[in-house]
């Protein structure tokens, strides 16, 4: 029985310590009519509304159709390669690229295909590297390899065949496999 009380007494010393009760008291006292979890809320909702605000202005960024107008779509393409990768988007617009979209292969039809096939693909959120890189890397190559007008149309009736598809992968498959044909010579690159 005296074990309990001295237990009871320690907990009774505890509950009505002085300081303790003001520790307590500060702890719960509220802030001019604020409510205690109104602080907390506004920063999570804060930060969660900055989160989505930064994502969705990055899906929008990528998401948004290419121009059918030549010289804009040069331009729009070189920023969203750029902007996803600028050591190697630079280069490869400038050197490779835009001197074989300003030269003579390609017809107006071709190149309103080429921005058709491009928009599938960012609708299909097909990603700069690798997937717009390896498909420009297959128009250059067709064009530099000297083969003919016809050639490249039925290239592109394969690749608008396999965009109609639900499998975004065979796109990205055939475009990775022809991006090595054309400019290796080679079907697998493992």
């Amino acid at each position: 029985m005296q074990k309990m009380n001295a237990i009871t007494a320690c907990r009774l010393s505890v509950v009505r310590c002085p300081s303790a009760h003001a520790v307590h008291e500060a702890g719960s006292a509220r802030r001019d009519n604020q409510h205690p979890r109104t602080s907390r809320t506004s920063w999570f909702g804060a930060i969660v509304l900055a989160l989505f605000l930064c994502a969705s202005n990055g899906v929008l960024a990528q998401t948004k159709a290419f121009t059918n107008d030549q010289v804009l779509f040069l331009q729009e393409l070189t920023t969203f390669l750029v902007d996803a990768d600028k050591k190697e988007g630079k280069p490869f617009m400038e050197q490779e690229f835009t001197p074989a979209w300003n030269g003579t292969f390609f017809s107006t039809a071709q190149r309103t295909r080429i921005v058709e096939l491009s928009n599938v693909m960012l609708k299909k959120r097909f990603e700069a590297f690798p997937s717009f890189r390896d498909y420009l890397a297959s128009l250059v190559a067709f064009a530099a390899g000297g083969r003919s007008g016809e050639e490249f149309d039925t290239y592109m009736t394969c690749l608008e065949s396999a965009a109609k598809s639900s499998r975004k992968q065979n796109l990205a498959d055939l475009i990775a496999m022809s991006a090595s044909l054309f400019k290796d010579n080679t079907f697998y690159q493992g």
